[in-house]
């Protein structure tokens, strides 16, 4: 194959670290990779929502500030909001 490096002369390499020629489909595996990437983005869309409500129920009920720690208050988190 032309993306090999040629062989080398001295045998100071073993056979077990040189890489394996595969030809073989992929196909099946991409399309769960997908499916599963997929599944991802809907619950890490669903984590974001619920941390931004658990922040709204912070803010109503406790007084929490996410920008900085007020004196008074008896809450105290490090803000942070998924991406």
């Amino acid at each position: 194959m032309p993306d090999d490096p040629p062989p080398r002369s001295d045998s100071a390499i073993p056979l077990m670290l040189t890489r394996p020629r595969v030809v073989q489909n992929f196909g099946p595996f991409v399309a769960k990779y997908t499916a599963f990437m997929e599944q991802m983005s809907v619950l890490y869309q669903n984590a974001k929502n619920k941390h931004a409500l658990g922040l709204e129920m912070l803010m109503k009920h406790f007084d929490y500030h996410p920008e900085f720690k007020r004196w008074s208050d008896t809450f105290s988190a490090v803000p942070f909001r998924p991406m």
